[in-house]
């Protein structure tokens, strides 16, 4: 009995010992997935540090000061082919553990749910900034839960199509947060959340380098960027600049894919090559400037940019010298990292902690909205079964050897000053934020020696403590360091006030440096008519250079008669010193125009605003995908009334249609007749047009926008009768 009973024992043992092994197998592939169709640059190492199920449609991430993973999910984004349900609240925010400090985050909980298309998030004062449209809110965290929850602005991103609203929210060396497709920027300060407004950049992700220059992109193009520190160039309300921001830092806009993919205007000719991959960038976004220390000198800040529609990361070289910042591909005829899973949809590139460079993979079939998904895109993506691929999601680490993941959490301030100067610029911006969140006055002493031996974070951090002052500055303004003497000059120009600050442009004048002389065109206006001789200045060593001119300008916002005075009078220039021309422009402008007044902009595209009043007065017969209702209406998907000329789809949108219709073949004889919307009163010509272009997009193969103007024309046409007839409509159409 013993040794039967022993046998038992040990079969029972060998069966927990081969379940707990089966165990640990499914979750080394549960968070491993395999990566055998991915190719990155030799050298490097790619990884997944998460992957589903535990994570599900991911858009954003972010570490905290414990190494621990912050996680944006959308799965709300196009759930199926149609995009229907895109208003259920089925987003989150998740905390991610990696326990045993391997590498792989293998726990997640829940911080934040039941979000309707959450868009961006950011941790910073202590808690988390993120965006839910319309709203940006700000979250406290409290042992891990949400704490006070802070409205800070109702219309962050109200109306527009969901690929055109603001999103990014990236902190940067001047304490503001930044956002692209949006033209505020926000900081919270004395308690008090502020709201300025800031220069339009780009659609999805920005991204800023060590002088906190901000790069973004659109999605037919990798990488925009500005020459210099925001909102320098926007500081007059009455010129706009057309140089030195929104830049195109990299005008090759080749992709080097190793499949077809499936992309949304693969029929246009020049769009495909002749194996049918596509040419040039259709949906670029994400953009970071690689800051971190994991790759070889040779990576710092250089672009990498997320292609998702050819599964790429995408690497660019900027080179940065006087003033123009220019860049180009790193490679021709390949990749810095391709895969030939089509469901590889990298949307957002971050740096780490640790040096490395962590890429955002969505991971799900379809990346195109409804609102300009074409007939033909939708067809490739049910051919190939991308709508089958839902609620994946991955976080992937690229890197080149194994380094410290620097953790903060618990540093004392002294300690924080100290990595001020880390080699990996996470690490610079989380310590300068941790600092001024902290309010650490006891440390100012430590940031102002850092800041003497050049270190432009110390600079910055003491900016956030209100604890700059003239002498430092001027100090810093003879500093051989180009960016330490920029920065110098850019402070002396926010801190207007002080009357000490001349001295700060006179120190760098005297390096005669274009970049450096440039900046104090855009920040000596600001201070008062003592400043107009570093402004001449300038202006005489580049009298016909349009760069300095705009600077000059956005500085001298509300001055510009009193230094066309000082040039004229005071300094005897001539009527044909350029930038004359300029300053009796604006004084005429300022005369006759009232002080401007920004308002909010918001990004409202006419496919989005017809796909809503599409839902609103047609899908309910002809569906949400146009593939009709049985015994209501017919399928206008791929119809033969969307292609050619659009006036018969015009006038039958109008008028109506009664008796039988034929749609590709098939003839319809319904009891119902479709009524027209002339008479419609809450529908004007402007909103018929706009369904009509969205229809015409949405479901046709031939894409056309329809004006209202041409609404307009065809309310002057009747038929015979109340409705058109099919016959008729043809004859119409002829």
């Amino acid at each position: 009995m013993k040794i039967y009973s022993l046998r038992i024992v040990f079969l029972f043992c060998l069966a927990c010992f081969i379940f707990t092994c089966s165990k640990e197998s499914d979750h080394i592939s549960i968070y491993q997935p395999a990566l055998d169709d991915y190719f990155i640059e030799p050298g490097f190492d790619l990884e997944a540090i998460a992957s589903e199920p535990l994570i599900k449609s991911p858009i954003a991430i972010d570490f905290d000061d414990r190494g621990r993973l912050w996680v944006l999910e959308m799965p709300g984004y196009m759930p199926n082919i149609d995009g229907t349900g895109e208003e259920e609240p089925v987003g989150r925010i998740l905390i991610m553990e990696d326990s045993n400090q391997d590498g792989h985050y293998e726990s997640a909980k829940v911080f934040l749910d039941q979000l309707v298309l959450a868009r961006a998030m950011r941790l910073c004062y202590g808690g988390l900034l993120y965006a839910e449209p319309p709203n940006l809110w700000f979250v406290e965290i409290k042992n891990d839960q949400p704490g006070k929850k802070t409205l800070v602005d109702s219309v962050y991103a109200v109306g527009g199509n969901i690929e055109h609203q603001p999103n990014g929210l990236d902190l940067n060396i001047d304490n503001w947060i930044y956002s692209a497709k949006s033209t505020f920027r926000y900081r919270l300060k004395n308690g008090k959340w502020l709201k300025e407004a800031t220069s339009f950049r780009g659609q999805w992700g920005i991204s800023h380098d060590d002088e906190g220059r901000l790069f973004y992109n659109d999605n037919s193009n990798p990488l925009y960027g500005d020459y210099t520190l925001p909102n320098l160039f926007n500081q007059n309300p009455f010129f706009k600049n057309e140089n030195g921001e929104n830049e195109v830092i990299v005008p090759d806009r080749r992709v080097y894919p190793i499949q077809a993919t499936a992309v949304n205007r693969g029929y246009v000719d020049g769009v495909l090559d002749e194996n049918l991959f596509l040419k040039n960038f259709t949906s670029a976004c994400g953009p970071v400037i690689y800051r971190g220390d994991n790759f070889p000198a040779g990576y710092k800040d250089n672009a990498f940019v997320c292609g998702p529609e050819v599964n790429l990361i995408k690497r660019l070289l900027i080179r940065d010298s006087t003033i123009i910042i220019t860049g180009k591909q790193a490679y021709q005829g390949k990749e810095f990292l391709i895969s030939k899973d089509e469901a590889f949809r990298p949307v957002n590139l971050y740096n780490g902690p640790d040096g490395a460079l962590y890429i955002v993979d969505y991971h799900n079939g379809i990346i195109q909205h409804k609102v300009y998904m074409t007939a033909y895109l939708r067809e490739l993506y049910l051919e190939r079964g991308l709508d089958t691929i839902v609620n994946y999601g991955r976080i992937l680490k690229v890197s080149q050897k194994q380094t410290e993941q620097i953790r903060l959490h618990g540093k004392s301030n002294s300690e924080l000053v100290q990595f001020l100067s880390h080699p990996n610029g996470w690490v610079r911006d989380r310590a300068q934020q941790l600092l001024i969140h902290k309010n650490a006055k006891e440390v100012i002493p430590l940031l102002k020696d850092l800041a003497r031996s050049e270190s432009l974070h110390a600079l910055w951090a003491l900016e956030g403590l209100d604890a700059l002052d003239a002498l430092l500055l001027a100090a810093l303004a003879e500093s051989d360091k180009q960016s330490i003497c920029k920065a110098a000059v850019q402070l002396a120009g926010i801190f207007y006030d002080h009357s000490d600050n001349y001295p700060v442009f006179r120190n760098a004048l005297k390096h005669k440096n274009p970049e450096i002389d440039l900046q104090v065109c855009l920040t000596a206006g600001k201070v008062n008519e003592k400043a107009f001789v570093q402004i001449q200045e300038v202006l005489d060593r580049y009298p016909n250079d349009t760069l300095f001119i705009e600077a000059a300008l956005s500085s001298l916002s509300g001055k510009e008669d009193q230094f066309k005075y000082f040039l004229q009078v005071v300094r005897g220039k001539p009527d044909s010193y350029p930038i004359l021309n300029y300053l009796n422009q604006l004084i005429e402008k300022r005369k006759t125009a009232p002080e401007k007044t920004r308002i909010e902009e918001v990004y409202t595209d006419t496919k989005t605003v017809g796909l809503n009043l599409y839902r609103q007065h047609c899908a309910a017969c002809h569906g949400e995908d146009g593939l009709g209702n049985k015994n209501l209406a017919p399928p206008i998907y791929q119809s033969e009334y969307l292609s050619g000329d659009p006036e018969k789809l015009v006038l039958l949108t109008l008028h109506g249609l009664q008796g039988p219709i034929t749609i590709k073949g098939k003839r319809y004889e319904l009891n119902a007749v479709m009524p027209g919307l002339k008479d419609n009163p809450e529908l004007s010509d402007n909103d018929i047009a706009n369904i009509l272009s969205f229809v015409r997009n949405a479901f046709s193969e031939e894409p056309l926008d329809i004006e209202a103007s041409q609404v307009k024309k065809a309310r002057s046409k009747f038929p015979k009768g109340k409705m058109y007839t099919e016959a008729e409509l043809l004859r119409e159409g002829q």
